[in-house]
């Protein structure tokens, strides 16, 4: 009888349950190999879009506006532009300054919530409550969600070339954060007679360029309530000084 001859042939199948990949090569069934991981990287996030001046226009008006309370040392900034189709007023608060007091020069009142009416021509507007920018919020702030600056528009109430009168006046903050820096829900109340708040203005009129606002106006709280006028408050000198606080300023 021919003996038959056995052939080998080789073949070979993989196949894979849960991450492991066998191998069943030759009538040999292999030992798995684990398929490593592939890390998967983090999508950024699109970079935000920088709008800068497209058209080279001469900047807008920028100033630091600090104002005391009523019956204070500047409980009121005014100035004067000329202008016949625009006017935007740019409000966007900056830390505590330091008190203008003699005496007290070194001493700094912390708030990170702030309010301010602008009146143009005798028309007022007042922003809503607005976020300081790099001061520590809790969850208890009034503005935690607030914006860090808001646009006032008075282009309707201009009627020609000629001076515009500017008045921005009647500051409100949160002020309690002296006492306990860590609580941050406090109450917005008039400012102090003797405390100072700080935020810079931009003002634009026709032919100028202002940067956009850079937060989202669906975060906007409803509007403040009415509050009682300020009363003035004396500031009792302290058995031992407080320790000078630096307010970064933008």
């Amino acid at each position: 009888m021919n003996k038959l001859k056995k052939y080998k042939v080789p073949f070979a199948l993989t196949f894979g349950l849960m991450g492991v990949l066998f191998m069943f090569q030759n009538g040999i069934l292999t030992l798995p190999r684990v398929i490593p991981a592939v890390p998967m990287k983090p999508v950024p996030a699109p970079a935000p879009v920088t709008i800068s001046n497209p058209y080279h226009l001469p900047l807008a008006t920028q100033q630091k506006v600090e104002l005391s309370g009523n019956g204070g040392p500047t409980p009121s900034y005014s100035l004067q532009l000329s202008a016949s189709r625009t006017l935007n007023v740019k409000v966007s608060p900056l830390a505590a300054p330091h008190l203008t007091v003699p005496g007290y020069t070194s001493w700094v009142f912390p708030y990170g919530c702030y309010q301010v009416t602008v009146v143009v021509n005798g028309t007022p507007q007042t922003t809503s409550w607005l976020r300081v920018d790099g001061v520590t919020q809790s969850s208890s702030s009034v503005c935690v969600n607030a914006p860090t600056e808001q646009v006032l528009d008075f282009s309707s109430v201009l009627t020609g070339n000629g001076p515009i009168n500017i008045l921005v006046t009647n500051p409100i903050y949160d002020n309690c954060r002296y006492q306990d820096p860590l609580i941050y829900g406090c109450q917005m109340i008039p400012v102090f007679t003797t405390h100072m708040t700080a935020a810079e203005m931009t003002f634009q009129v026709d032919g100028t360029w202002m940067d956009p606002v850079t937060t989202s106006p669906s975060m906007t709280p409803a509007p403040a309530p009415a509050l009682p006028p300020a009363t003035k408050q004396l500031i009792p000198a302290p058995p031992v000084k407080a320790p000078a606080l630096k307010s970064p300023v933008d």
